[in-house]
């Protein structure tokens, strides 16, 4: 994924990423029933500005009527990620959509809004914290808030909570990812 430009870039930056994984976890859920995803990404930037638009294969499952619950995601999302004096900020907005889910009780399209900064102490350490909140969240269970907080380091140890439908997630691993990517979208 194409990091945000920072303030005096003033070029428009095209990017494009695809991804196969053998099982697209979200917040610490197999969107796939723990089966193979083929995901693709596509980011525009033009200075703190960013957009675009994340895809992936679901598998929700069958509705019980020979319908597939939702097959496909697509999310939309735009932002702003300016810098001030080392710390490094991402507010956007994020749009999740499953079209052609059936879903006969609710729907599954929300609105989710992020904020996030995050400092780099030196080359092998950032530190950084994220909010999302969605005033309607998938299923239409109502709001919703979901924090964490990442250390970015060789040996990646995360952490998150989130509220309604009440869950908690952890990893270890190995990874330099930041906590505040432009665009939130699983990797």
């Amino acid at each position: 994924m194409a990091l945000p430009a920072q303030a005096g870039d003033n070029e428009i930056a095209l990017s494009a990423t695809t991804n196969f994984t053998t099982d697209y976890v979200f917040r610490g859920i197999s969107q796939t029933r723990e089966g193979p995803a083929a995901q693709a990404e596509f980011d525009l930037t033009y200075g703190i500005f960013y957009a675009g638009i994340w895809g992936s294969n679901v598998d929700f499952g069958g509705s019980g009527f020979g319908d597939d619950i939702a097959s496909i995601e697509i999310d939309y999302y735009a932002g702003i990620a300016p810098t001030w004096q080392g710390i490094s900020f991402d507010i956007a907005g994020l749009y999740y959509t499953y079209p052609g889910a059936y879903d006969p009780a609710g729907n599954f399209d929300y609105f989710e809004l992020k904020t996030g900064a995050s400092y780099t102490f030196n080359e092998a350490l950032t530190l950084g914290v994220a909010n999302y909140w969605s005033p309607e969240f998938f299923g239409e269970t109502g709001d919703a808030t979901r924090s964490s907080s990442r250390p970015n380091t060789r040996s990646l140890a995360s952490c998150s909570i989130s509220s309604r439908p009440a869950s908690a997630a952890g990893s270890v691993g190995s990874g330099r990812n930041s906590p505040t990517t432009p665009s939130g979208m699983p990797a």
